[in-house]
C-alpha cells in the first residue's frame, strides 16, 4: 500500500510537520504527564534539595562533623530561648554542630540508598529477566531462590550478618544489597512473563536477533517503567533499614554522621533535650516521604500508560 505526501509539506527530499512549530514550543507527553502530579513533583523538589544541601555541605557550613567542643556541649537549636545562630539547630554531647551532623549524615543515607538499590537491582532484574523469559527449570530453579529469600526476615538477618562481619558503611551497603532483591526479580518475572509471547518479540527472534539482543532491546525498556517503581520503594527501604540497624548499633558507627546513628545517640536525652531526636527524625521522615511521593507518582503513571 502507497501513501500520497502533499507537495506543500515536501521541502527538499523531507516531509514536514504542519503542526511542527506548535509541537516544538510544547514541553514532552512525559514531562507533561510529570508535572500534572503534584505529589510527584513535591517528591522531586524535596530529593533535589536534600541532594544539593548534601552535596555542598562543605560550602554550607564551617565546621567539622566528626569533632567538636566539649564545652559546648548540648547547646540548644536557635528557636530555644538559649540558642544561638552560630548553631542552628545546636549540637550533640560532643559538641558537634547538629546541622554539620545533618548535612553530612543526608551523604550517608544517600548513598546508602542509591548502592543498595542499584546492588539489589542488578541482582533481582538479573535473576527475574532470566526466570521470565526461559521459563522452564530455570523458573523453577530462580522461583525457588526467590522463595528461599524471602522466607528470611531480612532485619532479623541483616542484624545477625552486621553483628558477625562487623558494622561499617561499606558492609551495610553489600548486607541490604544482597538482601533487597526479591522485589525486583518478582516484578521483572511476572512482567517479561507477559512480554515474551508479543507479537515484537516474537519477530524480533524469527529475524534471527539472539536471544540476549532481545532481551536488551526488546523486554528490559519495557520493563524498566516497573522496575523504577520498585527501586524507590527498596532505597525507601534500605534507608529505613539502616537507620534501624545504626539505633541498634549494628549499622552505621561513629563517628560518621547517620541520622539513624544521631537518633540512638540522643534517646538518653530525649526528655530533656528533645530536639536531638526529633530534628534528624524529621529529616529521616521527609527524605522517605519524598521517595515514597516520587514513587507514587511513577506507580501512577505507569497505570495510566498500561490502560491506554
Amino acid at each position: 500500500m502507497t501513501t500520497s505526501v502533499d507537495a506543500t509539506t515536501f521541502n527538499s527530499g523531507m516531509v514536514t510537520d504542519p503542526l511542527a512549530d506548535q509541537n516544538d514550543s510544547a514541553p514532552p507527553s512525559a514531562w507533561r504527564a510529570v508535572l500534572r502530579q503534584t505529589a510527584m513533583v513535591a517528591g522531586i523538589v524535596a530529593l533535589i534539595a536534600i541532594a544539593l544541601l548534601a552535596l555542598l555541605a562543605p560550602w554550607l557550613t564551617s565546621y567539622d562533623p566528626y569533632s567538636g567542643d566539649l564545652t559546648q556541649r548540648y547547646l540548644p537549636p536557635v528557636w530555644h530561648s538559649a540558642g544561638t545562630w552560630e548553631h542552628v539547630f545546636g549540637t550533640d554531647g560532643q559538641g558537634r554542630d547538629y546541622f554539620c551532623r545533618l548535612l553530612y549524615g543526608a551523604r550517608i543515607s544517600l548513598i546508602i540508598g542509591v548502592s543498595t538499590t542499584l546492588i539489589s537491582g542488578l541482582i533481582g532484574t538479573s535473576l527475574g529477566v532470566l526466570a521470565g523469559y526461559f521459563g522452564g527449570k530455570v523458573d523453577a530453579l530462580i522461583t525457588f531462590i526467590i522463595t528461599t529469600r524471602l522466607s528470611m526476615p531480612v532485619t532479623l538477618v541483616a542484624a545477625v550478618v552486621a553483628s558477625l562481619m562487623g558494622s561499617s558503611l561499606h558492609t551495610v551497603i553489600a548486607v541490604l544489597g544482597l538482601l533487597l532483591w526479591d522485589r525486583f526479580a518478582v516484578v521483572s518475572r511476572s512482567a517479561v512473563q507477559e512480554l515474551r509471547s508479543l507479537e515484537y518479540v516474537t519477530a524480533a527472534r524469527a529475524l534471527g536477533c539472539s536471544n540476549l539482543r532481545v532481551i536488551f532491546t526488546q523486554i528490559l525498556p519495557n520493563v524498566s517503567q516497573f522496575l523504577l517503581v520498585v527501586l524507590t520503594i527498596e532505597m525507601a527501604h534500605a534507608i529505613l533499614l539502616e537507620s534501624a540497624l545504626s539505633f541498634l548499633g549494628l549499622g552505621v558507627q561513629p563517628p560518621l554522621p547517620s541520622w539513624g546513628l544521631m537518633i540512638a545517640e540522643g534517646k538518653s536525652q530525649m526528655l530533656f533535650k528533645p530536639w536531638l531526636i526529633t530534628i534528624p527524625g524529621v529529616c529521616l521522615f521527609v527524605l522517605i516521604m519524598a521517595i515514597s511521593l516520587v514513587g507514587d507518582g511513577l506507580r501512577d503513571m505507569s497505570a495510566r500508560k498500561s490502560t491506554r
